[in-house]
């Protein structure tokens, strides 16, 4: 089984945001929101695969980071070129 991420996923539009639903991806209807004037976003479980292409369509894409049981921060996100040099793609 291809391992999936949490993410939340950040278009410009609320038209960008509706248009993610062509990708029949994993997304989370009920956590779309309108963070601001020209940000809207939702979460959802994604590959990594399936979050690179949404960067390469024009979404800003932020991965849940991986982190030890005992560390402090146990929420932290980031952005995805950051994940994958993590990763050592």
């Amino acid at each position: 089984m291809t391992q999936r991420y949490l993410v939340h996923v950040a278009a410009t539009s609320k038209i960008a945001l509706a248009n993610l639903q062509q990708y029949d991806f994993d997304l989370f209807p009920h956590t779309a929101r309108q963070k601001s004037k020209d940000e809207f976003t939702i979460d959802g479980l994604l590959t990594a695969n399936q979050a690179e292409q949404l960067v390469r369509d024009g979404y800003k894409v932020l991965m849940q980071r991986d982190v030890a049981a005992d560390a402090e921060d146990t929420n932290q996100v980031i952005e995805l070129p950051e994940w994958l040099a993590e990763r050592g793609f």
